[in-house]
């Protein structure tokens, strides 16, 4: 479907409709930050979709793609209070890859 305007009315808003390439690339959405570049180890650069949560004290949004599977598992465990030699344990055990 190419972008189009539902025909006017004084009764009920309207606006263009957009592909979704269009919207992405919008500059109203840009200026916004609505979506973000981030790096991913795997893949490259990869655009997502910004959280639609603002805070008011301007953190910004994450800038940082979401880990890969189990890419901190070692961490959480750890501050958990395991141990290197608890952890090594658990992937002899196939508990965990």
């Amino acid at each position: 479907m190419s972008a189009h305007a539902l025909k006017p009315s004084t009764d009920r808003p309207y606006t263009m409709m957009q592909e979704l390439r269009q919207a992405l690339d919008n500059p109203f959405v840009a200026e916004q930050e609505r979506v973000l570049d981030f790096r991913h180890a795997e893949h490259g650069t990869i655009r997502g979709v910004a959280s639609p949560v603002r805070l008011d004290n301007g953190d910004r949004q994450p800038q940082q793609a979401a880990p890969g599977l189990g890419e901190h598992t070692d961490l959480v465990l750890e501050e958990l209070g395991y141990t290197d030699d608890s952890i090594r344990a658990l992937r002899r055990q196939a508990v965990m890859a």
